[in-house]
């Protein structure tokens, strides 16, 4: 499921403005148009500076959570610069925004390198 696409966030004026960021739902993601729509505002802060150098990101969540357990929610992001492999990185975490916000800080140190 396609959830949010492309667009600048509101506030955010240091975020990317041309690379086209969709985030994909995997499975039953609990609150899934407000998760996308943050999961999105963040990515696209955390590439701000990548903006020229990159083609197309896709961000992936899901949340693999058994009722009475801690749960299992995954990001997972694959910047496609315009030369280059593909860089992706999966982290994960107990809250998605957590699994989000780890993502992104080690997609920024992959793409830094």
């Amino acid at each position: 499921i396609v959830v949010a696409e492309r667009g600048d966030p509101e506030g955010a004026p240091d975020a990317g403005h041309g690379t086209p960021v969709t985030v994909h739902l995997q499975g039953d993601v609990p609150g899934a148009a407000g998760v996308a729509g943050e999961a999105e505002t963040r990515v696209r802060r955390a590439i701000a500076r990548f903006d020229r150098d990159l083609s197309v990101v896709d961000v992936f969540l899901s949340d693999d959570t058994v009722q009475g357990s801690p749960g299992q929610r995954a990001c997972t992001i694959q910047a496609t610069p315009h030369r280059g492999d593909t860089v992706s990185v999966t982290e994960t975490a107990g809250e998605m925004e957590k699994a989000i916000t780890a993502a992104c800080k080690v997609l920024v140190q992959q793409l830094s390198e």
